[in-house]
């Protein structure tokens, strides 16, 4: 087993481990400076020693780089590239589904605002949209965010600003009502966010393809991203008073990445419903992870 964040800089150093001439010492190049609070493992349950031996008893390596770890870094251009299926059903079944493929990148406003926009390829042309944040002392709040539907451009304000998070990261709970409003529309928003716990995930839950371009999956090792906080989002959204769409939505954030996987369902009050899965498949982040 190998820590994520272990694992992705030894994948990004561009230098391979190296054996020391009496094959008693392995040496591995880590990327500088490290960000706080980072976890970095490695367990070895098995191997062979020079004499040819198997050896069951497991070799274990844990530490964190000494600090608080931020879960969200605000730093301009950091790119984020998600991989996942989604499905639209009803009471009767899936209607349809398909492949998630999206790239985000963090677009800085002002020393204390930023948009995680939403592009199609790595070439950054023709955002397809952005969602709007600001960081307090206290928060990450989401200030709105802008859709491109068919050509159509849609920007929604919220009013009052959502926590999106607080900070510092820790099992918590609170809920609000903001407005969501655009031209010509107006809907209220009910919610409520929960922080449930800190959790191990995979780093690869599917075989990922599209993000093989960013880092190649091992073989035969297992790499988790560690020390996740697990935050859910439940809402309501009303027109005029009538629901026009209720859901969830599931995200967990890994020490000074960010997100790294979302799962969401959303409803409408017809009985129709669509799931979705994105698991994090590649990762830029100027001045420590860059290809």
């Amino acid at each position: 087993m190998l820590s994520a964040h272990f694992f992705l800089m030894v994948e990004y150093s561009g230098s391979a481990p190296v054996w020391s001439a009496g094959g008693t010492v392995l040496t591995v190049a880590l990327l500088t400076p490290m960000p706080s609070g980072i976890p970095l493992a490695a367990r070895i349950p098995t191997y062979r020693d020079l004499a040819g031996n198997v050896q069951t008893l497991p070799i274990e390596y844990e530490v964190k780089v000494s600090g608080t770890p931020d879960y969200w870094p605000f730093t301009e251009g950091i790119v984020y590239a998600w991989e996942g299926e989604w499905v639209e059903g009803d009471k009767d079944g899936i209607i349809d589904g398909g492949a998630i493929f999206e790239i985000q990148r963090m677009e800085v406003q002002s020393s204390s605002t930023f948009h995680l926009t939403s592009y199609e390829t790595m070439d950054f042309i023709d955002p397809r949209g952005w969602d709007a944040y600001r960081r307090t002392s206290n928060a990450i709040q989401l200030l709105g965010y802008r859709e491109t539907d068919m050509s159509v451009v849609k920007d929604v304000d919220l009013d009052p600003d959502v926590d999106f998070a607080r900070l510092p990261w820790s099992v918590q709970t609170w809920a609000g009502t903001a407005m969501a409003v655009s031209p010509g529309s107006s809907r209220t928003i009910e919610y409520s966010m929960e922080v449930v716990a800190q959790e191990d995930l995979p780093l690869f839950p599917i075989e990922l393809k599209k993000g093989a371009a960013l880092w190649k999956q091992p073989t035969n090792i297992e790499v988790l991203w560690m020390d996740c906080w697990k935050q859910v989002l439940t809402y309501t959204m009303r027109e005029s008073g009538s629901i026009v769409q209720s859901g969830t939505e599931s995200m967990w954030f890994a020490p000074a990445i960010g997100r790294v996987r979302v799962e969401a369902r959303q409803e409408s009050p017809d009985g129709t419903y669509e799931e979705s899965k994105s698991y994090l498949s590649g990762l830029i982040i100027p001045g420590w992870l860059e290809p």
